[in-house]
């Protein structure tokens, strides 16, 4: 088995699940626009993150839970 790939931005877990239009249509969203959105933010919103993750762990890749905006457990414990 291969090693997996880490992605650490917005852009390259977009890039690497198939772009804009991949992406709208694969998650049921109206329009590819939504994806930009999420660009333009630096951010997808972490209803997707089961999905995604599965996706890309299909694909050999990984992400950090922060990509979908959420606190992963090490920044948490350094917070408290």
């Amino acid at each position: 088995m291969s090693p997996t790939k880490s992605l650490t931005t917005v852009d390259e877990v977009i890039d690497h699940l198939g772009g804009n239009s991949a992406l709208a249509t694969r998650y049921g969203l109206k329009t590819p626009q939504a994806v930009w959105a999420w660009r333009d933010r630096g951010e997808i919103p972490p209803k997707y993150y089961l999905a995604m993750t599965a996706d890309l762990a299909a694909l050999g890749c990984e992400a950090p839970a922060s990509v979908w905006g959420m606190v992963e457990e090490a920044a948490h414990d350094a917070a408290a």
